[in-house]
């Protein structure tokens, strides 16, 4: 039997849909608990995950993840992440929940350890605010001032 991260998940061009129904939801919510167990040691809080259409913040900003700490409620975008990028938003949302509300160094200690365990985190989480001045790049589309 495949395990709940192996699970095999309807064709691209049906997934979005599949993710909007309650077995969607309930994949991603086993999901949570699973990633909560194994990744946090099961400190996180319950969180209800659920998916929408899209997620927009600001003017002109769409993201695929959400964290929303009053409801405690995780959104994702069905319409934005495959397979992979499910779990990776998860995980990126779930270091929002366990503590760091913004993408700074604490946000990327906390996704390096998580890298260093083996959680599907996304390639940029891991990037510190101090190591984007120094090499004076951009951090999450935005200029970071030295």
């Amino acid at each position: 039997m495949a395990t709940i991260t192996q699970a095999k998940l309807p064709a691209p061009h049906r997934r979005a849909q599949w993710y909007l129904t309650r077995s969607g939801e309930s994949y991603v919510n086993r999901l949570y608990a699973k990633f909560n167990l194994e990744y946090f040691d099961g400190r996180l809080p319950i969180y209800q995950v659920k998916f929408t259409s899209v997620i927009r913040y600001g003017v002109g900003h769409q993201a695929a993840g959400l964290t929303h700490r009053r409801t405690r409620t995780i959104w994702i975008d069905a319409f934005e992440v495959d397979q992979l990028g499910l779990m990776e938003t998860l995980i990126h949302e779930m270091i929002h929940v366990s503590g760091p509300r913004w993408h700074g160094d604490r946000f990327a200690d906390e996704a390096v350890r998580l890298t260093a365990v083996g959680a599907p985190v996304m390639d940029g989480d891991t990037i510190t605010r101090s190591a984007c001045r120094a090499l004076g790049k951009f951090h999450r589309g935005e200029r970071v001032e030295g």
